[in-house]
């Protein structure tokens, strides 16, 4: 076209107009049409993944701009459509939203996250997934996490959704409350919210486990979060629990979730975790078969328990010594590094 070629190669036809507009994203904008007239239209069994792939692979100015009409588009069926309209119009953003940050720059800067309270009022459980799914991954942009949370409902509903939602439900909605956790201004905002009761109820669910023990690990940097951690009944013995059982990056955010806890909880938390049962085997197993940063962690931790006035009494009598850390900070990351151990021991029981 650059050379003067303007004959469609299909047709035969001379182009009009040479700003091209791919028919992905023209199938996508008549769906929604037709979806807000109330005309029916069956899009072909492969258009999810069409919708999805278009803008990744297409991005040119055209589409660019066919996805911005597309974002407003969707967003004023979700804020004024029929029930029928928004339910597919929470499906569209969804697919949208996946395509890429600038999409979710459309998304989120023509108002769609006040609009997404389907994630909590929605019309089908479908409906609030896909709104769920939009939260992920609006939040993985660090400019809307505060937003996000800020929204009334928003955090609620992914509290909600993580409970009592369906797998991959649940699933988006842990994924969202880890990014959200990973601003330090939405701790407060997410305890009041529910969020770490859901979070710590998680704990015991495989397929969100591991996300839910990396967001409480965030959130008890703070000592409002650690607070709430520590009030919750269950947290102590779930992180425990994934020490035991969890996957090897559930191992390493379990203990990392307890030394935050000990740290910003002060003398009270460590002495709460200090006398979980079993606890010294597991950290004596994560020192020598953890992940490199699980190893730091439990070391730490184990450090940690060395300096409480009770750590003789949980942890001293028959045991064992094991090497796992040198004379100083360097010494300990760069021990771990090689795997070399240095011989400065503290006795655990041997189970």
């Amino acid at each position: 076209m650059e050379e003067g070629h303007c004959t469609c190669p299909k047709t035969g036809q001379m182009l009009m107009n040479t700003r091209l507009v791919p028919n992905r994203a023209l199938r996508n904008l008549i769906v929604q049409w037709c979806t807000a007239h109330g005309i029916p239209y069956d899009p072909p069994e492969n258009s999810d993944s069409s919708v999805e792939a278009f803008a990744a692979a297409m991005p040119s100015k055209a589409a660019i701009e066919a996805n911005r009409a597309t974002a407003t588009l969707l967003i004023h069926q979700l804020a004024r459509g029929s029930q029928g309209a928004k339910s597919v119009a929470a499906r569209g953003i969804r697919l949208l939203a996946k395509t890429g940050r600038e999409n979710r720059a459309f998304i989120a800067e023509s108002g769609a996250i006040p609009h997404l309270k389907v994630l909590r009022f929605g019309l089908t459980t479908e409906a609030r997934e896909n709104a769920a799914a939009t939260l992920f991954s609006l939040s993985a942009v660090h400019d809307y996490k505060k937003r996000i949370s800020d929204e009334e409902g928003a955090v609620e509903a992914l509290a909600v959704l993580l409970r009592a939602g369906t797998r991959r439900g649940k699933k988006d909605a842990v994924t969202a409350l880890f990014n959200l956790s990973t601003h330090t201004e939405n701790c407060l905002r997410m305890i009041e919210a529910g969020a770490v009761t859901a979070l710590v109820g998680a704990l015991g669910n495989e397929g969100v486990a591991e996300e839910s023990a990396g967001a409480l690990a965030l959130i008890v940097r703070q000592p409002i979060g650690a607070m709430a951690v520590g009030g919750e009944e269950t947290a102590l013995a779930g992180l425990v629990g994934m020490m035991r059982c969890g996957t090897p990056k559930g191992k390493e955010n379990a203990v990392a979730a307890l030394l935050e806890l000990c740290r910003s909880g002060g003398t009270a938390a460590t002495e709460k975790v200090l006398k979980a049962p079993a606890l010294a085997g597991l950290l004596r197993n994560l020192l020598f078969t953890g992940t490199k940063r699980a190893r730091r962690k439990a070391a730490s931790l184990a450090r940690v328990f060395q300096r409480s006035e009770n750590y003789s009494l949980h942890f001293g009598g028959v045991g064992a010594g094991y090497a796992f850390a040198g004379n100083s900070a360097s010494n300990r990351e760069s021990s771990f590094a090689s795997e070399v151990p240095v011989p400065v021991s503290i006795s655990v029981p041997v189970l």
